[in-house]
């Protein structure tokens, strides 16, 4: 999708955010990130339309924190660099008001991509 078509900016973490699944697995990292969805980076194969609870996790200021959402897979496709990990976009489809609030706050940090 081009920039002109989406409905808000992406943004570039200027910092490692990992994704964990709710047991604690981690499953990838997080390459760019909205208000209403992300793109991954994983080596786990993610089928799309599943819906997926995650914990996002990283330090602010040296502070651990988490932002607890479920997200439904859009799409994936295989890394072009070496075939064995894969990208895959999501939509938030369920964050709590605190976790959104927390969300919301990491976005005003971040860039856009250009």
């Amino acid at each position: 999708m081009d920039r002109q078509r989406r409905s808000e900016p992406r943004k570039k973490p200027d910092r490692l955010i990992e994704a964990f699944l709710r047991n604690g697995e981690p499953f990838g990292r997080v390459m760019n990130l909205t208000r209403h969805g992300l793109m991954l980076a994983h080596t786990q194969p993610l089928p799309g339309n599943t819906i997926i609870p995650l914990s996002l996790k990283y330090l602010h200021q040296g502070v651990p924190v988490t932002i607890d959402m479920s997200v439904e897979g859009l799409w994936h496709s295989a890394t072009p660099e070496s075939g064995k990990g894969f990208w895959s976009g999501c939509q938030i489809v369920d964050i709590d008001s605190d976790a959104l609030q927390v969300l919301e706050n990491l976005l005003q940090t971040l860039s856009e991509y250009d």
